[in-house]
Parts: structure tokens; sequence; C-alpha cells
């Protein structure tokens, strides 16, 4: 299956998401691939998980930053594979969903053979943890105004029955 662009803007429905996958559609703006090269550039990489790799990415038609999380989903058994897919087009359909300060904003997704593509914006500043690493500790004021952005995200995600299960501060 090729690669499939959707956009996640606001008039976007989620169901769109998966009819465009299981169709092998894909469409950006210009109503073709969303590819990397061709439309966008990945950058350095900003962190890596169990399944899945971070990295800066640049649109090279708006030339805007974003975030691309590459997840891998080949599993060697079919069972585990499908299981594995389902839950990443969650992930996706959720994220499209989410519009609050406090969250990152999916831009978008893109299906390949052995992967997904996952384009959040871009935060400039890195995790608490590097934040810490560059500017030392930080102040009692600082660490109230941080926390109350965490909190109300949180608070945002539980009203809509959402748990986040993965929250840290560290790299």
């Amino acid at each position: 299956m090729g690669s499939c662009f959707v956009s996640a803007c606001p008039s976007h429905l989620p169901c769109g998401l998966v009819q465009c996958w299981e169709m092998g559609q894909g469409r950006n703006v210009e109503g073709g691939q969303y590819e990397e090269g061709r439309d966008w550039i990945l950058g350095p990489k900003l962190g890596t998980g169990a399944f899945s790799s971070c990295y800066q990415a640049r649109d090279i038609r708006t030339g805007t930053l974003m975030a691309v999380k590459q997840v891998s989903f080949c599993r060697n058994d079919e069972e585990e594979q499908e299981r594995v897919e389902a839950s990443i087009e969650q992930e996706i359909l959720i994220m499209s969903r989410l519009r609050h300060c406090n969250i990152v904003r999916l831009l978008g997704a893109s299906r390949h053979s052995t992967s997904f593509s996952v384009f959040t914006e871009w935060m400039a500043g890195g995790s608490v943890a590097m934040m810490l690493d560059k500017y030392g500790i930080f102040s009692e004021e600082v660490i109230l105004k941080y926390t109350r952005q965490v909190l109300e995200g949180l608070a945002y995600l539980h009203d809509n029955k959402i748990l986040h299960r993965d929250l840290k501060g560290e790299r």
C-alpha cells in the first residue's frame, strides 16, 4: 500500500482517515502523495522509543517545521501486526480530534508499506529534561507555570475520556 497523507484540519472527519488508508488514496493540497524528499525533508532525530523514532521535519512548500514520529508496524505474527496497525490508527484518530493549547496538534499522517509517519507541531523547547540540562534548575514560578499547563492538557484529555499512558519529562 502506498503513502497516504491525511490533513488533520478542523473540517477533517476522522472516519475519512481510515477510508483513505483502506482505499490507498493519498492526498495533500495538490491532491497527490505526501512524500519524503518531494513534499517534506527529514531533519535531525529528536528521540527514540521502543517502536518509533521522532525527527524534526520541514514541509518543503510552506517551510513549516514539524515533528514526524515514524512508527514501524511490521511484526512476525500476522495477528500482532493487525493489532499494532489498529492501535496506531486509533491513536491518529484520537489525536485528530484534539484541540487544546497545551496539547501538540496533529498536522497529518501517512501510511507506508512498513510504517506510519505521524506529523505534529514541532515544539522548539524540547523536553523538560532538555530544558533543565540547558538552563539549569527552574524557579518555583516556572515550575508552577509548566505544571499548570500539563494539568490543563490532562484535564482536557480526561474530560474527553482519554487517558494519556506515556507522560514523562525525560528525553
